[in-house]
């Protein structure tokens, strides 16, 4: 690599340049331009030479188009060796991560040494979920995952779901505002049964409702870690309230309850899960609407 280097016309590089594998253009203009700052000047003459070397190759044969394969195999080597450089890795920090899980680059996600993974707005999608879940399985450093708005949905939560069955070290898990129905509600109650990590779950703005509550219902019967659970802006009747209140009666774990902002819960049910905490005043109910 480094005589190849030496051997081609160094042009600065700027954000957006074509030169650059596409999984780097793709990142935020802010986060490329940090990434380029901090790359040492032994660093950018061997990124440099490897997007000029791959795009010689590719224009070798114009008749032909250039394979699939062949990009994704290219920008997977030139991504997998940037993330061996320190300097790089300090700098992307979540920008890669996601262009790494939108890509599949599940080995690459599955060295991380952030502690704290949060995406907010990204269109991560259910096929991303499943790259940082399974990057999750494997790494043990990821103690805290954020995914707000990143439109996983039903099936994308089944995956983290997967992954929280095998991670033991991951303590804080907020999924608001994914479009979570039912289906997703329940594969999240089955793994909280059996994970013994996590401690804090955030489900703000899911479209649970009461089925979706009465899963969890059961799960917090089972479960012996989680201590704070935010089930605002659920769509939670009267019947998920029973169902969450018939939960807490046998948790001996759980220390706050958001259940605000939940219109369709009437006093009687709030009265129910009030009466159902076996911490007495050490426990903090919220039931605003």
């Amino acid at each position: 690599m480094h005589a190849l280097a030496d051997t081609l016309p160094l042009a600065p590089i700027r954000p957006r340049d074509p030169a650059l594998p596409f999984h780097l253009a793709r990142l935020p203009d802010d986060c490329l331009r940090r990434v380029l700052e901090v790359l040492d000047a032994e660093s950018v003459p061997c990124l440099r030479a490897a997007c000029r070397a791959f795009r010689a190759a590719a224009s070798q044969r114009r008749d032909e188009p250039v394979s699939p394969a062949l990009l994704v195999r290219s920008s997977y080597a030139v991504a997998a060796w940037a993330w061996g450089q320190p300097a790089f890795r300090d700098a992307v920090g979540t920008g890669f991560v996601v262009a790494c899980a939108e890509l599949g680059y599940v080995d690459i996600l599955a060295t991380l040494t952030l502690a704290t993974i949060s995406i907010n707005g990204s269109e991560l999608g259910p096929e991303g979920a499943r790259c940082i879940s399974a990057a999750l399985v494997a790494n043990g450093a990821i103690t805290s995952l954020g995914l707000w708005r990143t439109s996983i949905g039903d099936v994308g939560v089944r995956h983290v779901s997967d992954a929280l069955v095998l991670n033991v070290r991951l303590t804080r898990l907020d999924l608001r505002h994914n479009c979570i129905g039912p289906a997703g509600a329940a594969h999240l109650a089955y793994a909280l049964c059996l994970n013994t990590a996590l401690t804090s779950l955030t489900l703000y703005g899911n479209p649970i409702g009461d089925v979706g509550a009465g899963h969890l219902g059961s799960a917090l019967s089972a479960t012996s870690t989680l201590t704070k659970i935010d089930l605002r802006v659920n769509a939670i009747g009267p019947a998920g309230a029973a169902a969450i209140a018939m939960g807490l009666r046998a948790n001996a774990s759980v220390r706050e309850l958001d259940l605000g902002y939940n219109p369709l819960l009437t006093d009687a049910a709030k009265d129910l899960v009030r009466k159902a905490w076996r911490h007495g005043s050490s426990v903090r109910v919220d039931l605003r609407v």
